[in-house]
């Protein structure tokens, strides 16, 4: 009996080797629709649309900016207003004057003569957020927001974020080679390398609808959750929080999005399955687009969190491959002979003539290479 299980099992190893994989239509597609994320906000007056182009599911690269557009909004019986194109794929608009109750439309028209233009938006107004707060789990340590509407008109709502931890490097260089005076001298403040911060924006979406709800109150609404033991968490931690007021038929765009791409990544990321928003070809009416366009105020919180409040210890240090204690001494000659490009540590003396500093991978010492942050201190840090 056995030996009968082993060759049916053979076999069916042999015919599962002789099956073609086979890809369903959405990832080989190579369709190319343009992509538009757009939102006016009215209460700063000002407005940002990314454009960019779809990619097959198993697409790799980076998406295709869509360069060269003319992108408008139109209020109704009002002015028009034109977007400047800031950064490749990004239009903005500044000192727009419309207020809330207003109905605008978004107008594309691309670079190669294709025209979009988005259903009539009414610009909603976002009710203030009442509160951030944080509560610490075993595990993880969950950021969450506190809002209500009064007039119980809101029952929609959307929320990004974007967070930022100050780190430090395993080493304090004290010292920099000076090119120009060629020799060594100590690093001004400027020149310091140790404290950094890295900023990092929101790329999931969340949303929650009050609707099943006798009042129109958000209580405790997670925005951000970090593993307890996060190098995030071990100096200092902050997080801006937006808050928007949506309607019906953009709760569920969002919501649809996020079923498929909560495993993926962004809306500019390929999608398995088509959701499309209310951006429509002039010229092509046939022609699939996805995304959306919206108008309305924003609210929005800031936070700080330091590791003296958290009842956590034992935080990664964001420097798997750094040891503290894994240094390397060069002495006057040897550093002057070399490329110079060993950054420095600290100063080796005998006596009071200094004799060599101690180096290190610049990695592990150039707080800006982790984490790709800046050493220079945010305007809003405390």
């Amino acid at each position: 009996m056995t030996r009968y299980f082993i060759i049916v099992g053979l076999a069916m190893l042999l015919a599962i080797g002789c099956i073609d994989p086979y890809n369903p239509p959405e990832i080989e597609s190579s369709a190319n629709f343009l992509v538009v994320d757009g939102l006016v906000d009215v209460g700063a007056g000002n407005a940002r649309v990314v454009l960019a182009h779809s990619q097959a599911l198993d697409e790799q690269s980076e998406p295709l900016l869509e360069t060269g557009a003319q992108v408008t909004i139109e209020v109704t019986n009002g002015p028009t207003f034109s977007m400047s194109e800031t950064f490749p794929g990004e239009y903005t608009a500044w000192n727009l004057s419309i207020n809330p109750g207003d109905q605008c439309q978004l107008r594309i028209r691309t670079a190669s003569g294709k025209e979009f233009l988005s259903e009539t938006v009414t610009s909603i107004d976002t009710p203030p957020i009442d509160s951030i707060t944080w509560t610490a789990r075993p595990g993880q340590l969950d950021i969450e927001v506190n809002t209500h509407d009064p007039g119980g008109n809101t029952r929609y709502y959307r929320w990004k974020y974007v967070e930022t931890a100050m780190y430090q490097s395993p080493h304090l260089s004290s010292y920099i080679w000076d090119t120009e005076e060629n020799t060594v001298r100590p690093r001004t403040n400027e020149e310091r390398i140790f404290t950094c911060w890295k900023t990092t924006p929101s790329t999931n979406i969340n949303v929650f609808s009050t609707n099943g709800l006798a009042e129109d109150i958000v209580s405790r609404h997670i925005v951000q959750s970090l593993p307890s033991n996060s190098w995030k968490l071990r100096l200092k931690y902050s997080i801006l929080v937006y808050q928007y007021a949506i309607g019906q038929e953009e709760f569920n765009f969002w919501t649809e999005l996020r079923k498929n791409t909560e495993n993926i990544g962004t809306i500019f990321d390929p999608q398995p399955s088509q959701v499309t928003g209310n951006i429509r070809s002039v010229n092509a009416p046939g022609e699939k687009v996805l995304g959306y366009f919206s108008a309305g105020s924003i609210s929005e919180e800031r936070i700080f969190i330091s590791r003296d409040d958290l009842p956590y210890s034992g935080f990664d240090t964001g420097y798997p491959s750094c040891n503290y204690f894994d240094v390397d001494t060069l002495y006057m000659e040897e550093y002057l002979n070399s490329s110079k490009r060993a950054l420095l540590i600290s100063a080796v003396t005998s006596g009071p003539a200094v004799i060599g500093y101690t180096t290190a991978e610049d990695y592990c010492v150039d707080c800006r290479i982790a984490h790709q942050g800046t050493n220079k201190r945010p305007d809003f840090w405390e």
